[in-house]
C-alpha cells in the first residue's frame, strides 16, 4: 500500500527523548493547536514517504544529516550513494537527522534550530 504524508495535518517528526526535539515541540505547540507527533524511534517513514518529504523540504538527503555524529563519519562520509541508498539510510537511521522535521500541508522545514518553527 502506498502511504502518503497527509497534506491537511501538521506533523512533527522527532525524537521525543531529545532536548532539541522537546524545545521544537514546545515552540510548535505555542503556534498550533493540533500537531500529530511522530516519534522516529517508534514510527519509521517508508522510502516513498521520505521521497515525498524531501520534495517538500526541497533538500537532498545529505543536507538533513548531522555530519558530526560518529556513525555518519564512520559509515557515510565520503561515500557516493544512489538515491535509493540515501532513502534507505533515512528510513533506517533517522537518528542521523540534524533535527526534527515540521510538516504542514505541502511545506516542510528541518528544525535544526528550534526557532525554525516560526518560519512557517
Amino acid at each position: 500500500m502506498h502511504q502518503k504524508i497527509s497534506s491537511t495535518q501538521t506533523i512533527l517528526y522527532l525524537d521525543l527523548e531529545n532536548n532539541k526535539s522537546k524545545k521544537v515541540l514546545a515552540y510548535a505547540k505555542s503556534r498550533r493547536t493540533k500537531i500529530n507527533i511522530m516519534d522516529w524511534k517508534k514510527e519509521k517513514l517508508t522510502t516513498t514517504m521520505w521521497k515525498e518529504l524531501l520534495m517538500k523540504l526541497k533538500k537532498e538527503p545529505k543536507e538533513l544529516m548531522d555530519k558530526s555524529k560518529p556513525y555518519y563519519r564512520e559509515n557515510i562520509k565520503g561515500k557516493d550513494f544512489k538515491e535509493e541508498d540515501w532513502l534507505n539510510i533515512l528510513t533506517n537511521s533517522p537518528f542521523l537527522l540534524k533535527g526534527p522535521i515540521l510538516i504542514e500541508g505541502e511545506n516542510a522545514i528541518l528544525c535544526d534550530n528550534a526557532s525554525n518553527v516560526f518560519k512557517f
